[in-house]
């Protein structure tokens, strides 16, 4: 719709009665008042200028939201997150700010983008008057061949005249081991630990791989860090850390820093998972797995077609003796036709079911804590353990049963948000047996494939909320387990003889 104003704009009509009570204006004065009129819109309008003759001293009026920037840690050869200041002007007129500079424009590491507009300089910027700028910054260290952090400063100057306010940036770099596309061939190699080793994609290969012909050690103490849309992809031999040690190894995103107003810790997603094909073997011990898509998958499932599993001899073989998988985006346990024996393990915090077993298989945990209640930002309606030998074919609806060769879970904790936390579907080939576990279900009270379990009580952990899995002193758990020879948990504490359920002994 188009808005037709008047030619000329229409005055006010004054009533003719006030004109004769307080008699006529005579034309000097008519001038007067609309020169006065006048003077104070232009005055008005000249007030919502910029003030080019900003004061030096003004420039201490300027609020900074941050003294320092804080890059915290970023790897050399790779880029970091955007993180940002503002500044604000809480005066009540607009401010010009001669410049505003990357004090070290030579030494490539940092680079800025001043409200909006890329570049490492800009000058006349306008701050109006109770508004901010925002100014954006990045940062990518060099390799120094150093195991240890460096740290690298310089700063933001803001100028007026010859006066300078600044804001530090601060980078705290890592160098690093960088996998990029590797793929292991006909090798044996075992990696140091001295540096973090960087895990990342390329056009060729989505991540780290290990053909049939090869094996790879990651040794206690290593840290792993992967690429969003990157993973571990093993059709030979994995061995990560060692049950036995008391250094562990941490796998996870290679975005480590964590930026207050985007934090990174523990988001969901952030890289694929560990992946074994079939005939592969991983052996880990005392490993931390974090914010993966799948934590571990044993077997890949392209587009979900299965059909290729059903009586597969080559099944892939996945031992896991003190390990933590959490913040997982889908499961983090996804076993398709697999052999997997998990030991003191703790698995918490997944999208979609937690741990996941189907079309075939061999599967065994003894003390393990699993625990649900989903991730930030996504509803959660699938039960934390999923367990079937059966399966449906994305599009065609077909059916593809495999049956179980076993599935034994003893002194366990399978407890979340949900009223019923187990789901199985099975056909008569399935053999499953829970004892001595304490079950959130509804479905399995008084099932034949339960034994001595525990049913619908708070498993009495200290602070879940807090992911912190460990028995307090009036936990139902206590005592209520079954010697199975498991000497120590999760934490390498010494169980006594009535061991308690789940990953944790009560110390």
């Amino acid at each position: 719709m188009l808005l037709h104003l008047p030619l000329q704009p229409r005055l006010p009509q004054f009533p003719v009665k006030r004109f004769v009570l307080y008699g006529l204006i005579d034309a000097k004065k008519m001038r007067s008042y609309l020169l006065l009129t006048l003077l104070l819109i232009l005055g008005f309008i000249w007030s919502c200028k910029p003030d080019d003759n900003v004061l030096e001293s003004d420039l201490k009026a300027l609020q900074f939201s941050a003294d320092t920037l804080t890059f915290d840690t970023v790897f050399t050869t790779i880029g970091s997150v955007t993180r940002w200041i503002t500044i604000y002007n809480p005066t009540n007129r607009d401010m010009v700010l001669d410049e505003i500079r990357l004090a070290d424009q030579a030494n490539g590491i940092f680079r800025l983008n001043i409200n909006g507009i890329p570049g490492n300089q800009a000058s006349k910027v306008l701050i109006p008057s109770k508004d901010s700028i925002y100014i954006f910054a990045e940062v990518t260290v060099d390799p120094n061949n150093a195991s240890n952090p460096l740290v690298i400063y310089d700063q933001i100057d803001c100028r007026i005249g010859t006066t300078i306010r600044s804001a530090t940036l601060q980078a705290w770099g890592q160098d690093a081991y960088f996998h990029f596309g590797e793929v292991l061939r006909n090798q044996t190699i075992t990696w140091a630990s001295d540096k973090p080793h960087v895990v990342l994609r390329n056009d060729s290969f989505p991540g780290l791989g290990i053909d049939s012909f090869s094996s790879l050690t990651i040794p206690p103490g290593s840290e792993i860090y992967v690429q969003n849309g990157a993973g571990i992809f093993v059709d030979g031999d994995l061995t990560i850390g060692d049950a036995s040690s008391q250094d562990s190894v941490i796998i996870q995103s290679d975005r480590i820093e964590n930026p207050p107003a985007f934090p990174l810790d523990d988001l969901p997603g952030q890289w694929f998972g560990i992946v074994l094909f079939g005939g592969s073997t991983a052996d880990i011990g005392h490993t931390v797995i974090n914010e993966s898509t799948y934590g571990v998958m044993g077997r890949f499932a392209l587009a979900n077609d299965f059909s290729g599993f059903i009586d597969d001899a080559g099944r892939p073989t996945i031992n896991l003796d003190r390990v933590t998988i959490k913040n997982a985006q889908v499961s983090a346990l996804l076993a398709l036709n697999s052999t997997i024996n998990a030991v003191n393990c703790e698995f918490f915090s997944a999208g979609g079911q937690l741990v996941s077993l189907a079309i075939g298989g061999d599967y065994t945990f003894s003390h393990c804590t699993m625990y649900n209640s989903g991730i930030s930002g996504s509803s959660r309606d699938a039960p934390l353990l999923g367990i079937s030998n059966q399966a449906s074919n994305q599009g065609t609806g077909a059916i593809h049963p495999s049956g179980i060769e076993n599935v034994e879970f003893t002194n366990c904790i399978i407890n979340g948000s949900l009223p019923d936390e187990v789901e199985v579907i099975a056909e008569d080939s399935l053999t499953i047996q829970l004892s001595h576990c304490l079950i959130r279900s509804q479905n399995l009270i008084n099932a034949s494939i339960t034994s001595q379990c525990i049913f619908n009580e708070l498993p009495g952990f200290v602070d879940p909320g807090l992911r912190n899995f460990k028995l307090m002193e009036t936990s139902v758990a206590r005592d209520a387990g079954m010697s199975l020879g498991v000497l120590v948990d999760r934490g390498n504490q010494a169980r006594d003889g009535t061991p308690d359920v789940g990953c944790w002994e009560y110390q």
